[in-house]
């Protein structure tokens, strides 16, 4: 697999799966602060959050994106 450089980059990947049945565990809360760690880590990370009733990953994201900018 090559990168837009041109240059081979590893084809692994891993995955992180947080799950609970109790809702309001703070798993929405723990995904973002886990997604923004290993993007300023440099790594490339993709989110999914299969209640579509709630969609509280997307809000948790968007609040630490607001952060970010803010400091």
């Amino acid at each position: 697999m090559l990168d837009k450089f041109g240059k081979r980059r590893s084809a692994s990947a891993h995955v992180i799966v947080l799950g609970n049945e109790k809702g309001g565990s703070g798993k929405s809360t723990v995904a973002s602060h886990v997604a923004v760690c290993l993007l300023k880590a440099g790594q490339r990370v993709a989110t999914i959050d299969p209640d579509a009733r709630q969609q509280s990953l997307l809000e948790c994201l968007l609040s630490q994106l607001q952060l970010q900018l803010n400091e």
